[in-house]
């Protein structure tokens, strides 16, 4: 990441056991709050949080600030993320993924979910899972103060739904 009011470039996706030593596999789709503190970002490394506690969301932040790394808590297994927005201010993730399928009438196969959730517990806010009229996918966008999400909804229209009353397009 490069902060160009100081000048540096800093490495955001670190190894846990050496920070300035890059993580054991790619990281991809960056996204940044407004003051640069936060950096959520995708990866398939293995070593960017202490051993054995990755859960596989694929999704990390990083405090710019400190250089801590967590993982994102999830409720399941995503197998592809396509997209990140985050808010301003870092507290709001939006993002576009594929869900793992499964056998016991889980999710179907390629069915993909649009989310908005809180970055410092996972908490869901906002959910849209392919099936339920539609199918949704990214690149995701997220309003600046985290109240809106816009995706593309189909294959020819796009949606955007305020938060606080997310049964309604806007």
């Amino acid at each position: 990441m490069r902060d160009r009011k100081l000048g540096v470039t800093r490495l955001v996706s670190g190894s846990f056991a050496d920070r300035a030593v890059g993580g054991d596999g790619a990281s991809d789709l960056p996204t940044v709050s407004s003051d640069g503190a936060i950096v959520a970002f995708t990866s398939q490394a293995t070593d960017l949080v202490t051993a054995g506690a990755a859960t596989g969301s694929e999704i990390f932040l990083a405090n710019a600030n400190d250089g801590s790394i967590r993982e994102l808590p999830v409720s399941d297994t995503l197998i592809g993320v396509s997209s990140l927005a985050l808010s301003a201010d870092g507290s709001r993730l939006a993002y576009a993924a594929a869900l793992e399928s499964s056998e016991d009438g889980g999710y179907g196969e390629d069915e993909e979910v649009v989310r908005v959730v809180n970055t410092m517990d996972g908490s869901v806010i906002y959910e849209r899972i392919s099936g339920e009229g539609g199918q949704v996918h990214g690149p995701v966008a997220l309003s600046g103060d985290g109240t809106t999400v816009a995706y593309t909804e189909g294959s020819d229209y796009l949606e955007a739904y305020e938060l606080s009353n997310p049964g309604d397009a806007i």
